[in-house]
């Protein structure tokens, strides 16, 4: 009797429509309905589907959760597992020399005349195919821009042994749908930075806020009290926020209150050098003149290198001596490269250096992690604290 009781219990059970709702989800999955590198759809999309209510739905995909099959991404993001399997892709059909490959999406053929500093977004993929020559890893470099469908086909069928993406896709595929693709295929993917569209693939950024953090105590230990940063910030980007973050956070540290930061907004100006210097350090005026209007600055984080001449010659024209009665420090470590330091040559007295061809090292490092199956299931972050330049005391020296 009791046996029957259980039996008819288990029936109820599988029977309910939360089991209902579990095995239609792993069915989904399972035939790619659900594609295994996207979101699943929201809860309200699910309960639709399912014609199920929202506990019903929410108690499924604890079901498959504890299973491992999906797990939560975001507060309101829940992804498939992609399983990896490094056996079952040596096994795979595909090009002996593809499997030992990794391709790289870049657009760099060749150094950047006048790239010579480290700071040059150029320099992560000579990281990147240094890295894998080190390892003795094959490399391909292929434009998605002038990727067909039947391309991505054919690389996909060789199996490479990874896809290391340096910067956003474009052509007719773009950035998501070619990592995607890459992935559902069970290719290791790794990726630099941190816009939402990577948030699913393992990827490599600087840490910029501690990059701003640094260079914010380097102005306090000169004795800056009232600094601001001076860029175009735009919040959108990752790097932005975490930027601005960083200053506040050491400012805040300091028991002193942030300044709202000069966002400078985009302006075309001349072709030529000089102008450009000209124009740029004329509508930095604009801003900074109302800034030192309503109290004292003595001290200016630049957005990056390349506005460092240019906030120089405001400086000046609003009666200040830069590096005297404003402290300037810049960002990513190309200053000496700017053609505008031929009219203005005021370096900054400091700046952070992203290590970009670490970088390039460190997406290598991470992309084989993943291929060799020595990550958790769940997409890595990883980030490369700058490294702060002291160029004042380089200068001295010199």
């Amino acid at each position: 009797m009791d046996e029957i009781i259980c039996t008819m219990a288990v029936e109820l059970i599988n029977q309910s429509p939360r089991a209902h709702a579990v095995r239609t989800i792993r069915q989904w999955i399972g035939d790619g309905t659900i594609d295994s590198a996207s979101p699943l759809p929201t809860e309200r999309d699910l309960c639709a589907r399912l014609e199920v209510g929202r506990e019903t739905c929410r108690r499924a995909l604890q079901v498959l959760e504890r299973e491992g099959l999906v797990y939560t991404a975001g507060p309101r993001t829940r992804m498939v597992r992609v399983r990896f399997d490094r056996a079952a892709s040596a096994a795979a059909v595909g090009n002996g020399l593809m499997r030992r490959t990794v391709v790289v999406t870049s657009n760099i053929r060749r150094p950047v005349a006048g790239h010579q500093r480290g700071g040059w977004s150029d320099h992560i993929p000579y990281g990147v195919f240094e890295a894998l020559q080190s390892r003795s890893v094959h490399a391909m470099q292929v434009l998605p821009e002038q990727l067909s469908e039947t391309d991505l086909n054919e690389l996909l069928a060789a199996r490479p042994q990874g896809l290391a993406v340096v910067g956003p896709i474009g052509g007719p595929l773009g950035t998501t749908e070619f990592m995607r693709r890459v992935q559902q295929a069970g290719v290791a993917v790794a990726a630099y930075g941190d816009s939402p569209e990577l948030a699913f693939y393992d990827r490599v950024i600087s840490d910029h806020h501690a990059g701003t953090a640094g260079l914010t105590r380097f102005l306090l230990e000169r004795g800056c009290r009232n600094m601001v940063c001076l860029g175009r910030w735009d919040r959108n980007y990752y790097w932005v926020r975490d930027r601005l973050a960083g200053h506040d956070a050491e400012v805040r540290a300091a028991g002193l209150t942030p300044h709202q930061p000069i966002d400078l907004v985009d302006y075309t100006g001349p072709e030529d050098v000089e102008g450009r210097l000209e124009a740029l350090s004329r509508l930095i005026v604009g801003y900074l003149a109302p800034a030192l209007a309503q109290g004292p600055i003595d001290g200016i984080l630049a957005a990056s290198d390349g506005i460092v001449p240019a906030i120089a010659r405001a400086c000046r024209i609003l009666g200040k001596t830069p590096n005297v009665d404003i402290a300037i420090v810049g960002y990513d470590n190309y200053w000496s490269d700017c053609l505008e330091r031929t009219f203005e040559p005021t370096p900054p007295l400091a700046t952070a250096d992203k290590r970009n061809f670490e970088i390039g090292h460190e997406l290598v490092s991470l992309l084989m992690d993943r291929a060799e199956g020595r990550l958790p299931v769940e997409p890595q972050l990883r980030k490369l604290p700058p490294r702060l330049v002291d160029v004042s005391a380089d200068l001295s020296v010199d």
